[in-house]
C-alpha cells in the first residue's frame, strides 16, 4: 500500500515542477511547411485566432505575427521557395488572394507584403502580377519584380459582362510579354526589362 502512495507523490511532485509547455495547448499547433538545405519554415496556428510564420536558417531566424502586421490570413501555406525568396500564400480566395514574400539575403530580417489582389507569382523570375486599381472602366495591373522592385504598369478596358471580381478570361505571361484575353479579344503588352 505504501509503494503506490509513494509513486503517486513522486508523480504529483514531478507535475508541479514541470509545467506544461506552450506547445501542449490543444488549440494551437505548428506545422513544418518546408525543411531543406538548412532552411526551415514553420507556421503556427495560435488558438484558431492568429497565425505566425517562423523561418530559420543556420543561426538566423525571423518570426512574423500576421495579426500584429495586419496581414489578412485564411490558411497560410508555403507556395514556393527559391534561392532568393520564400512565397507564402496567406489568403488564396479570388480577389482576396494575398502573398507574403521573404527575401533570403544574408540576414532574415525583412519581408514584402503587397496588399493587392495577387493574380500570379513566378518562382523563376521573382515576378508578381497584381491588380492595382479598377477606375473608369479600366483595369490597372502591375507586374513587379521582387528583387529589383521595378514595375511594369499595364492597363486595359474592363469587360462589363464579367463578374466584378474577375478582370480577364485568361492570361499568359512570358519573360518579355503579357497576353490578356477578355471579351474574346487578346491584348499584348511588351514588358520592360
Amino acid at each position: 500500500m505504501k509503494i503506490p502512495l509513494f509513486t503517486y507523490a513522486v508523480l504529483l511532485l514531478a507535475a508541479c515542477t514541470n509545467p506544461p509547455s506552450k506547445q501542449e495547448d490543444p488549440n494551437s499547433w505548428t506545422v513544418n511547411e518546408y525543411n531543406k538545405d538548412g532552411l526551415r519554415i514553420d507556421i503556427t496556428n495560435h488558438q484558431m485566432e492568429n497565425f505566425s510564420v517562423h523561418i530559420s536558417r543556420n543561426n538566423d531566424s525571423l518570426t512574423l505575427d500576421l495579426n500584429a502586421l495586419h496581414i489578412p490570413f485564411k490558411t497560410p501555406e508555403v507556395s514556393w521557395v527559391n534561392k532568393e525568396f520564400v512565397c507564402i500564400s496567406t489568403w488564396w480566395s479570388g480577389p482576396f488572394a494575398r502573398n507574403l514574400f521573404i527575401p533570403l539575403g544574408k540576414q532574415l530580417k525583412a519581408y514584402i507584403y503587397i496588399d493587392k489582389d495577387i493574380e500570379w507569382t513566378d518562382s523563376t523570375t521573382n515576378n508578381v502580377l497584381y491588380v492595382d486599381t479598377v477606375l473608369n472602366d479600366q483595369v490597372h495591373l502591375v507586374l513587379e519584380n521582387l528583387k529589383s522592385r521595378k514595375k511594369n504598369l499595364i492597363s486595359y478596358p474592363l469587360n462589363p459582362e464579367r463578374p466584378l471580381d474577375t478582370y480577364y478570361d485568361s492570361l499568359q505571361l512570358t519573360k518579355n510579354k503579357l497576353t490578356i484575353w477578355t471579351a474574346g479579344k487578346s491584348s499584348l503588352f511588351i514588358l520592360k526589362q
